[in-house]
């Protein structure tokens, strides 16, 4: 049995675990899928490719890369995701949003993350589209969680479904029962294994200090980080199923995640 055959069912079931829990595909949607290049979105589109005709034939999907003044070098090359993307019937959209310039000084994770993601907003309204799809998954979530805690006294996170502009706008997240390591196994099995991502803020971020918290509390407690998870679905229902965000001043858009989420990336 190849990796591909054992790993594809898993997560074709997880994902539609989670659409099937959150409602995130209505039968006549239109989504946008944010694909920034990386193993986590690649699967996010590489899965959507596979389960569309069988389990969402009406939903018309619509893949955008955001490209910017910014460069992580850690990205599948367009070429090959709009070449996945064709192969399906899906369309592809390239824009560009300028960062740096915007910034006027050194580009944190959080402000080009938020950044990006307004320029989704828009493409949405433009194109009449109401959903967006991102590619965080289970890891991401529990990192907002402690981000939250910690330096914010919050306990809220990345919702996988929540609604803006009264409605207008769905931002939802499919691979919230999937972890980042089954994200990184799917491209490996795919034979897709994009660059290591070299972004100078990366290792002075606040997410990046999170994730080695949670990688040493997994190294003495395993189930540390899934139980985390679990604590959010049962006792933390409205961190994860109720439609609230906080306002990122200035920016005229609301955060991705929970109330007062102030994640970076």
């Amino acid at each position: 049995m190849t990796q591909e055959s054992q790993i594809v069912p898993n997560l074709e079931e997880k994902i539609l675990a989670a659409d099937l829990r959150y409602g995130m595909f209505d039968p006549d949607d239109s989504v946008i899928i944010a694909v920034s290049g990386g193993k986590d979105s690649y699967t996010l589109l590489d899965l959507v490719c596979r389960l569309k005709n069988r389990h969402w034939p009406r939903v018309r999907f619509t893949a955008c890369t955001i490209s910017t003044d910014v460069t992580c070098s850690g990205s599948i090359p367009v070429h090959e995701l709009k070449r996945l993307s064709a192969q399906h019937g899906i369309d592809y959209e390239t824009i560009y949003y300028p960062v740096s310039e915007e910034a006027k000084g050194k580009v944190e994770c959080f402000y080009c993350a938020l950044r990006r993601r307004t320029a989704l907003m828009k493409l949405a309204f433009k194109m009449g589209y109401r959903t967006i799809a991102f590619g965080h998954h289970q890891d991401d979530i529990v990192e907002t969680l402690l981000m939250n805690v910690f330096h914010y006294g919050n306990v809220s996170t990345m919702s996988p479904k929540l609604l803006f502009f009264e409605g207008r706008i769905k931002v939802v997240r499919p691979l919230a029962f999937i972890t980042e390591n089954e994200t990184r196994r799917y491209a490996e099995a795919m034979t897709i294994v994009p660059p290591a991502c070299q972004c100078g803020g990366l290792s002075r971020s606040i997410r990046h200090d999170t994730k080695q918290f949670i990688a040493k509390l997994k190294a003495k407690y395993p189930q540390a980080q899934e139980n985390l998870f679990k604590v959010l679905q049962v006792c933390g229902r409205e961190s994860l199923d109720q439609a609230s965000a906080g306002e990122v001043p200035g920016s005229g858009l609301p955060e991705m995640g929970g109330t007062g989420c102030r994640g970076d990336a």
